[in-house]
């Protein structure tokens, strides 16, 4: 299992993501930094699937990340939102 974890500052304040990449299939849990509990049930949307894409791509260009691990997001941003992947080895 792999976990790639970032955060996001909102209105709300600061919000944690994680997403988890086990047997070829990604789940992904929120939570708020004052809330200890993490959220697992949550509406992924096409932005934070490019946003996790971005986390990846980063971690790839230090070589912390493989290829097949992108090209996995890069087929669920086709197949449910028909977003062509950018070009990028």
């Amino acid at each position: 299992m792999q976990t790639h974890e970032w955060k996001v500052e909102t209105d709300e304040g600061r919000r944690y993501y994680r997403a988890y990449y086990h047997a070829k299939r990604w789940s992904m849990s929120t939570t708020l930094q004052t809330d200890p509990d993490w959220d697992e049930d949550i509406e992924v949307s096409q932005e934070l699937w490019q946003e996790l894409r971005n986390q990846l791509w980063n971690k790839y260009q230090r070589g912390r990340c493989t290829w097949k691990i992108i090209r996995a997001v890069d087929v669920i941003l086709e197949k449910e939102f028909g977003v062509e992947p950018p070009v990028k080895p």
